[in-house]
């Protein structure tokens, strides 16, 4: 009969048969695109059915696993019956045979030879002796015998407290005449007393290990593995074994003065010649797998030597001079066992003067710096308390990984210079740990770091960075600096007999130095590349003009990032490998002749110098990498400029980045962005310089950042009448540029908080972010680009700002004459024009319209500008309606004032148009809103209107001329809407379509502005709407 099968968990079957159809559907997947097209659903169909019967089954077998229990009793009771049943058959069987054996006795059997011995000899010379001991002995006297118990467990007791009792015994129990010692995971001994005399000896009654013991092989066999496991049980002690240790224990007791302590010896020997035959045996089945010709078992006597790394060390050489360790060590004990030659190597040997079945020893032995470090490095190597836990792979990687974490350590040493630095200088964080070394600069923190750590089976060090998959470069430092690590660096051996310290042993350690140096910086330059890469106007280029290179002296791993990207490129070149010169001035910016003039401008101060004794501190400065300015000539392909920037302060430096993802920028990005900007600010001043050579003005340097220069005669900018020009340099968003009139063209004026209309051409307002007028009455220009501001800022005077100041200063002249060149908007609400803003770079023109819906003053506001469109590339006056109004005449207007350029036809159309249009407009959606409102739910177009109800979507306005519209409804009706002066409109019918009755006159209807809208409300739209 099968035996029942085990019950397996529902969830663990659920799980195995998601991974079955995971890994069916995967194969499918896998297969189908090397399948032709018409045999891909028979596949797939085919894999969907097993699928859907494997998760059914799975259905049926678990609603069924409810009444598991009932068929768990049934499987009971039918065993029980089976058992029942057998018994029976066997008694059956049983009783057959004593049937027959009881008809046989019924047979007489004679024995004539011995019948005649007895009847004529008168005895029985061949009866077995065993006979004698089968009769019955005399009867003993009646004893007591849990008195008699009780009597030699005291006896038991009091000879326990004569004796010394060792330290191996983890557990003593008197009972039952007995007397128990066990070391727990070892042995176990039975003794007793030969009497009850005071100087009884002792007695072995049994003695056991924990590897014979099965009670102890059921509890502790999941601490081995198969194979270990298989290994103890084959190198368990025998019965023979153990009798011969118990007649060896007995006589060592009846002659020792301390019985107990040398029984306890003699099976820790034993025990431990045991682990260390075992451990041997594990050995060498894993030279023979796993560690092939790699690691080596050698046996001792009472010792076992794990050998491995024997390409990784040099031997000992003996001084030359003196007399060393290792020679003082063999003249006073000359049968001291040897170590190794070659390799590292870890010993297990038996020590009786240790609690632990054996002892470790590593040669060499691991430095007591890294000891007192890492206190728990050794707990790969303790000796397990219980035979079964004995494992000879956990002993090999145990020495493995402390030997590995020696060289770890010992390579630290020899590459770190203090707590933060390389021999060569770098300034470096470094992570150590047990397995593993990461080194990083310190410049350089978003960059991924080098880890080195030990390769276990092949004794030499491994070095690894995340950086190697992206860059060849990284690549190859990295493969440059693992061989030159495996090639230049051993472990030297102490001795022949010495345990000594690890360490380790260079042929070259400068090799090492500048391999590790040259890995750092080729991931440095990387991350940097990559850093560059993600910023807006930056390319990263290698190689640049290799012969132009090598004749500056730059180094031939230099990178080359473009900031400026036209016919004559400028370059920042970040050379790694080259350190900066500090100078007395930080490079915020070079002092370029200060002079005694004052700026109108703005006030950036000066980054100076640092005369305080900690700046001058080289830690505060950052010499590497080295930074370069780069210009190409468009015309030679050869050098324009170029300069060497030097060393940079810490604290110029702004570690702040912009984006999100980017909390704090590294030392070397920030530096990089701050070099960019110096590049900028350094074309900034060649273009300043460049400009006075052009026009013959002089450039005097106010600040590192601040300009000023005369301006130019040759540029005529009447009736502008300005003095100087005065540049601030923005590293990395332009220059701003300020014009110094000597007087205002006109009266200015600003807008209020309130009614603020932008403070430049694009209709931003609170912050100066484009062209706009200073308080001082000067004109500011910001250009966020580095192209060439300032011809930038003189062709804007000449095309855009002078027509501004002459359309200004009749604009004022008109208003004026009439009290309204003003911001302050009148008390009611009038059709008459005000002034909001009045400056060089736009005007904006206000009418005051009432109120709106929630009680505030509204303002309908017209922007005039001078700039280039489409139909005017050199430049044209352009009219914008603000604030959301949409004056539907102001093409017309703006074309006839590009026409006759005067401000008074210009102001007189507007207010014959602005007021009205807006009425019309408001009319229109109240007459909208007032539709929604009746129905008293969500307006819907869709819902039809009644007959002869004004629709306000049938209505089109088409503008005709600057002062003249048509409203035409449904195209039946249209009227012509002109705007008069004095605030006068008419209205009359059109032509050629059917005529509303109130403006049937051929001269129409003209009403005042101020009734305009009531007479589009009540007269006009309904009866345009019944016609």
């Amino acid at each position: 009969m099968n035996p029942t099968p085990e019950p397996v968990g529902l969830r663990d079957l659920t799980t195995k048969c998601i991974n079955r159809s995971y890994d069916s559907i995967y194969n499918l997947a896998t297969t189908l695109s090397n399948t032709p097209l018409e045999e891909r659903r028979p596949a797939a169909l085919t894999q969907l059915h097993d699928t859907h019967s494997i998760f059914k089954k799975l259905l049926v077998l678990t609603r069924w696993s409810v009444q598991s229990p009932v068929a768990e009793k049934c499987a009971e009771l039918l065993q029980e019956a089976k058992l029942f049943h057998d018994q029976t058959n066997e008694t059956n069987d049983r009783l057959f045979f004593l049937h027959a054996d009881l008809n046989r006795a019924k047979e007489r059997s004679y024995d004539l030879s011995t019948a005649i011995d007895v009847l004529f000899g008168g005895s029985y010379t061949r009866l077995p002796r065993l006979i004698h001991y089968a009769g019955f002995p005399r009867e003993l006297p009646p004893v007591d015998e849990v008195a008699r118990i009780v009597e030699i467990n005291d006896l038991h007791r009091f000879r326990l407290i004569e004796e010394t009792i060792p330290s191996t015994f983890s557990h003593i129990q008197v009972d039952e005449g007995f007397v128990t010692a066990q070391s727990e995971g070892e042995f176990e001994i039975v003794f007793t007393v030969d009497s009850t005399k005071p100087d009884a000896k002792w007695l072995v009654v049994s003695l056991h290990t924990v590897l014979t013991d099965t009670a102890a092989l059921a509890k502790y066999k999941h601490l081995a593995s198969t194979s270990a496991l298989r290994i103890i049980q084959s190198s368990a002690p025998t019965y023979t074994h153990a009798m011969q240790l118990k007649i060896l224990i007995q006589k060592l007791l009846n002659t020792s003065s301390t019985p107990l302590a040398d029984a306890a010896n003699v099976m820790r020997d034993f025990c431990c010649s045991l682990a260390l035959r075992i451990l041997c045996a594990q050995g060498i089945l894993l030279t023979e797998t796993r560690w092939t010709r790699q690691v080596e078992f050698v046996p001792h006597e009472d010792a076992l030597d794990i050998i491995y790394w024997t390409n990784w060390t040099t031997p000992y050489v003996p001084p030359t001079n003196g007399v060393s360790v290792e020679e003082m060590r063999q003249r006073l004990h000359r049968k001291a066992r040897a170590y190794p030659q070659a390799g590292l190597c870890l010993r297990l040997y038996a020590d009786t003067s240790q609690t632990t079945l054996f002892s470790t020893q590593l040669f060499p032995a691991p430095p007591p710096a890294l000891l007192a470090k890492c206190p728990d490095l050794m707990d790969g190597l303790k000796v397990p308390a219980n035979m079964y836990g004995l494992s000879a792979d956990h002993f090999l990687l145990g020495a493995l990984q402390v030997h590995a974490a020696c060289a770890i350590h010992c390579l630290v040493e020899h590459l770190v210079q203090g707590a933060d630095k390389l021999f060569t200088g770098e300034a470096v964080m470094v992570t150590q740990s047990p397995n593993s070394l990461r080194i990083a600069r310190l410049d350089c923190s978003s960059a991924p770091p080098i880890e080195i750590s030990m390769d276990l089976r092949l004794g030499r060090f491994a070095v690894f960075c995340l950086a190697s998959a992206q860059s060849s470069a990284v690549d190859s430092a990295v493969k440059q600096l693992e061989l030159v690590l495996q090639t230049q660096c051993k472990v030297s051996l102490p001795g022949v007999t010495v345990v000594g310290t690890f360490e380790l042993k260079f042929d070259d350690v400068q090799v090492v130095h500048q391999a590790l140096a040259r890995a750092l910086r080729e991931i440095a330059a990387f991350d940097l590349m990559c850093f560059v890469s993600s910023c807006h106007h930056l390319e990263v280029h290698r190689y640049v003009y290799g012969p132009v290179a090598a004749s500056l002296g730059l180094s031939s791993s230099a990178l080359f990032f473009q900031v400026v990207r036209a016919k004559e490129p400028v370059y920042l070149v970040v050379e790694m490998d080259v350190d900066a010169e500090i100078k007395g001035e930080a490079i915020g910016g070079s002092n370029r002749g200060a002079i005694s003039n004052s700026s109108n401008l703005a006030t950036a101060s000066s980054t100076g110098t640092f005369g305080s004794s900690s700046s001058r501190d080289h830690d505060d400065w950052i010499r590497s990498p080295a930074l370069s300015m780069l210009h190409i000539s468009s015309t030679t392909k050869g050098v324009k400029s170029f300069e060497r920037f030097p060393a940079v302060h810490k604290s110029h430096l702004s570690l702040t980045g912009k984006k999100r993802k980017r909390d704090a920028l590294p030392i070397v990005s920030a530096l990089v962005l701050h070099a960019v900007g110096l590049c900028h600010e350094r074309l900034q001043w060649h273009g300043i310089e460049a400009f006075g050579r052009k026009y013959n003005v002089t450039v005097a340097t106010v600040t590192p950042t601040l300009a000023t220069c005369g301006f130019p005669e040759r540029v005529n900018i009447a009736p502008l009448n300005a003095q100087a020009i005065h540049a601030r340099m923005r590293r990395h968003s332009g220059m701003d540029l300020s014009l110094q009139l000597v007087s205002p063209p006109f009266e200015y004026i600003a807008p209020s908080k309130s009614n603020d209309s932008g403070g430049g051409s694009n209709g931003k307002s609170n912050t100066i972010v484009s062209h706009s007028v200073l308080p001082n009455g000067h004109l500011f220009f910001r250009y966020p680009k580095h192209d060439n501001p300032i011809e930038a800022m003189l062709g804007n005077l000449v095309m855009h700002v002078r027509p501004m100041v002459s359309f200004g200063i009749k604009l004022q002249k008109s208003l004026s004459a009439v009290g309204r060149y003003t911001s302050v908007a009148p008390t009611e609400s009038s059709r008459l024009v005000f002034i909001e803003r009045a400056d060089p770079f736009g005007f904006v023109l206000a009418f005051r319209h009432g109120v709106d819906e929630i009680g505030r003053d509204r303002t309908l506001r017209v922007l005039v500008e001078h700039k280039a469109m489409h139909q005017h590339p050199r430049g044209a006056f352009a009219l914008t309606s603000l604030d959301g109004f949409d004056h539907v005449l102001l093409p017309f207007i703006q074309e006839a004032l590009n026409g006759h350029l005067e401000s008074s036809r210009l102001i007189e159309a507007l207010e014959r148009t602005t007021v009205p249009l807006a009425m019309l407009s408001d009319t229109v959606c109240s007459m909208l809103a007032g539709r929604s409102t009746n129905q008293k739910d969500e307006f819907n177009v869709e819902v039809p209107y009644p007959d002869k109800t004004f629709v306000p979507s049938n209505l089109v306005l088409v503008p005709r001329s600057q002062t003249h519209v048509r409203l035409t409804y449904a195209d039946r009706c249209a009227v012509d809407i002109v705007f008069l002066e004095d605030g006068q409109i008419n209205i009359k019918n059109s032509p050629c379509l059917v005529r509303v009755p109130t403006y049937a006159v051929e001269s129409g209807v003209t009403v005042p502005w101020t009734e305009f809208g009531q007479t589009l409300r009540q007269v006009l739209f309904p009866e345009m709407a019944s016609l």
